[in-house]
Parts: C-alpha cells; sequence; structure tokens
C-alpha cells in the first residue's frame, strides 16, 4: 500500500509541473460537460440574475467552470462578473490566465490558494464552484465555503460515480512481463482518490452539504459520452491519475514501471480505437445546495 508521504510528494510533483496544464487541458472533455450543468443550475445565466455577481472557483485547473460561465452567458454580460480562478498549480493558473485574455474574459482573476487552507475574505461571493477536486479537499472545506459565501449563495460541486479509466490501468499493467508490478484493485483507487470517503454516492455528496450548513440541498446524476481523440491526446490527462497509481510502487523502480505502464496503456487505448470504441462513458454526481438569509 502507497504510503501517505509518497502520496504527497508524488501529488506535488505532479502540480507544481510546468507541462501538466498542457496535459490537463484535454480532460476538458471530460469535466466540462458537467460544469455546464451546474452553471445552469446556479441561476448565473437567468435573465433577473443581478449585476455584481462574483464567483470563486475552486481547483480551478485550466478554466473549465470559466468556460462554461462565459459559454453560457451573452457577451453584454461579461463585464457585469467577476471571477476568481483558485489553483494550488501555479502553471495550472497561468494557463487560465492566458487563456482568459485569449477569450476576452476580463472579469477573470487568478490567485493561488490551497485548498487544505483556504484564507479569502468570508460573505465575499455570491457562486462557488468546486468541479471535481471536492474529494482532495478536506473535510473543513464545504464549512469554509459556506462563510465565504453573501447570503443566499450559492455552491455547486461535482465528483465521479465511477472512474472508467481504471479497467485499462489493469490491462496495461497485466501485458507487462513478470514479475509485474502491483495493480492496485478499483477499490483501493476509489478510496485512495476518494480520501476514503464516500464522494461517489449522491446520499453522502448530499450529506456533506447539509452538515456544512447549506440548505435547499440538490443532488443529481448525470452522464456524458465522450470523446477520447486519438489515443495519444486520451493519454495527456492521464498523466495525473497514473502518478497516483504509481504510488503503490517502489521509488526506486517507479519512475521505469510508470514508463511501461503509459507505454502498455497507449496501446490498449489504440486496440479500443481501433475497434471503433473510440469514446468513453463518464458518471458524475452534482451537488448543490444555498446559504441561508
Amino acid at each position: 500500500m502507497a504510503s501517505s508521504a509518497a502520496d504527497a510528494k508524488v501529488h506535488q510533483k505532479a502540480w507544481l509541473d510546468s507541462s501538466i496544464a498542457e496535459k490537463y487541458k484535454r480532460g476538458e472533455n471530460a469535466t466540462k460537460p458537467f460544469a455546464d450543468v451546474l452553471v445552469q443550475k446556479s441561476g448565473l445565466t437567468k435573465s433577473e440574475a443581478e449585476a455584481g455577481n462574483y464567483v470563486l472557483d475552486i481547483a480551478a485547473g485550466t478554466g473549465a467552470v470559466e468556460a462554461a460561465i462565459y459559454s453560457a452567458l451573452p457577451e453584454e454580460k461579461w463585464d457585469t462578473l467577476k471571477v476568481l480562478g483558485t489553483d494550488i498549480s501555479g502553471p495550472m493558473l497561468e494557463y487560465l490566465k492566458a487563456r482568459a485574455e485569449t477569450e476576452g474574459w476580463k472579469g477573470v482573476e487568478t490567485a493561488i490558494v490551497d485548498g487544505h487552507d483556504i484564507k479569502l475574505p468570508p460573505n465575499t461571493y455570491t457562486h462557488i464552484f468546486v468541479n471535481f477536486g471536492i474529494f482532495m479537499l478536506p473535510p473543513t472545506a464545504l464549512p469554509t465555503c459556506l462563510s465565504l459565501l453573501r447570503p443566499e449563495g450559492f455552491i455547486g460541486i461535482t465528483t465521479w460515480s465511477d472512474l472508467p479509466w481504471i479497467p485499462l490501468v489493469a490491462r496495461a499493467i497485466a501485458r507487462l512481463p513478470t514479475p509485474r508490478p502491483y495493480c492496485p484493485t478499483a477499490a483501493e483507487i476509489e478510496t485512495k482518490i476518494y480520501n476514503g470517503r464516500a464522494w461517489n454516492t449522491p446520499a453522502y455528496v448530499a450529506a456533506q452539504l447539509r452538515e456544512a450548513g447549506f440548505e435547499k440541498v440538490q443532488t443529481q446524476e448525470e452522464v456524458r459520452d465522450v470523446e477520447v481523440g486519438t489515443p495519444e491526446q486520451f493519454m495527456l490527462p492521464m498523466a495525473m491519475p497514473l502518478a497516483m497509481v504509481s504510488t503503490w510502487w517502489a521509488e526506486a523502480e517507479r519512475e521505469k514501471v510508470l514508463g511501461d505502464v503509459q507505454r502498455e496503456m497507449l496501446e490498449v487505448v489504440r486496440e479500443d480505437v481501433e475497434r471503433g470504441d473510440g469514446r468513453m462513458r463518464f458518471s458524475g454526481i452534482l451537488g448543490m445546495g444555498w446559504k441561508g438569509v
């Protein structure tokens, strides 16, 4: 079993990698469709939505939430909106900042914020989004979000019902010569990704929002079939999950084994695409709540 020290070391190295944004951006094919639904549920797109909305995007990455917001809003309303995109990764935020400038998202600002120690002004934001990042944050994150929202403010979070790439990892490891590296089970991987919490169940998502103090809590499950692109493109956002899987392997051999698994996984994906299986089904859970008056 991987140690927490190994987890932290690999996690930090991956998020601070200068190429992480390029790798991660491709993953928006899977994450943005769920952000689109959250934005619609949030009320930001309603014609009567007030000017002065201030959005906080926690674990913003390359800007899937920002893309969802600005694609849903008429361009004449862009100047009435402020968005603060936060992340622990400087390279991610540099990418988001440049993207905002290119796209004309004038209201977007960025800030490095550690999700384990969120220090932002209370009663400030009208909307908070955490798109596929809540399971990486500590139990204190949702109560903190409640304190950051203005009265009647909205929170929207997303998490995965399952992880469809796990069987591909298992197939890749099975193709390696013996002695093969340890192949963690789906349950082990899910436990690590969700930090031992049941973030892959709607009931748990709803319970966490209610316990944090949110009202009118709702959850819904959504399924999207996503075009994975070329095998090489599919493998780009797999850098982070595979880095996490690598923590089960001895540090001395980790880099070599990771390279071997990446190579075999690429071949697995190529074979699937050649058979016409170039799409992947992603199942997500949306959790929504509002702060009281």
